[in-house]
């Protein structure tokens, strides 16, 4: 089932409330539209609600993070569900804090999947740095022949839109919100995804709607980057998971007590 994320203005709505298994938002001058709960990965809200947080948390409630952003992007905060419980995904990632088997097979998995990413931007290096300002210079080039501005707030909505992807990714393979664990996932992909977002992006958009700002840029930010950048997500955490499951399974055998 193809889940997708729930783009909404504060401002712009009128009524919101949560009818059994769907959400229902009402915009000016228009009828009660309905939203099932089951097709929303996440919701993306430009401003705060008044009087419909109590419904936002009741949305969190059912397992969909719910993201509060200003209209250049920044995050003001985020209402979110625990990840699930008993996931050996974060056992694993737990445990690379202090297994140096299981540090060292997070650090191949990021060093080979950040390579590969910035990879797909065209920019090839053994050395991860090297890479980086590399697929920078590459993006640079793409907004001079797309003819579109690489503005701050564009940067600023590829961020946060990342983040808040990566988050929701991260809760449905078992992990916090908040936890350390996601929180080093952040903080080690971010750049990279936050690249890769921009480059979706420029090679997609065109020259009219380079001059978004708002909102309305990040909508089509989000529209156009939003399936491909889960993708790559899954894909690294799915590996990330296979690598840490094979780092354990190999470890050097604990010494015979038998005699």
């Amino acid at each position: 089932m193809d889940r997708r994320c729930l783009f909404v203005e504060a401002e712009q709505l009128v009524g919101v409330r949560l009818d059994g298994p769907a959400l229902r938002l009402r915009a000016p001058r228009r009828s009660w539209q309905w939203f099932p709960l089951r097709r929303i990965s996440r919701v993306l809200c430009v401003g705060v609600p008044g009087a419909s947080f109590e419904v936002w948390a009741r949305v969190a409630q059912h397992g969909v993070p719910v993201l509060f952003v200003q209209k250049n992007g920044r995050v003001i905060s985020q209402l979110c569900f625990p990840g699930a419980e008993s996931a050996s995904f974060q056992h694993w990632m737990s445990a690379t804090f202090a297994d140096a088997e299981l540090s060292q097979a997070y650090q191949n998995w990021l060093e080979n999947f950040t390579r590969h990413s910035y990879g797909l931007m065209g920019a090839v290096s053994c050395d991860v740095a090297h890479a980086a300002s590399k697929a920078e210079l590459a993006l640079l080039k793409l907004a001079k022949q797309r003819r579109l501005s690489l503005t701050q707030e564009m940067r600023q909505w590829a961020e946060t839109l990342v983040a808040n992807q990566l988050v929701q990714q991260a809760m449905e393979f078992g992990l916090p919100a908040s936890g350390s664990c996601t929180g080093r996932l952040l903080a080690d992909l971010k750049p990279v995804a936050s690249l890769l977002t921009l480059v979706l992006y420029l090679s997609a958009s065109t020259a009219e709607k380079g001059r978004l700002s708002g909102a309305a840029l990040g909508l089509e930010i989000e529209h156009l980057v939003e399936l491909e950048l889960r993708a790559w997500l899954q894909r690294g955490l799915y590996s990330l998971r296979d690598s840490l499951e094979r780092a354990a399974l190999y470890q050097a055998q604990l010494p015979s007590l038998v005699g």
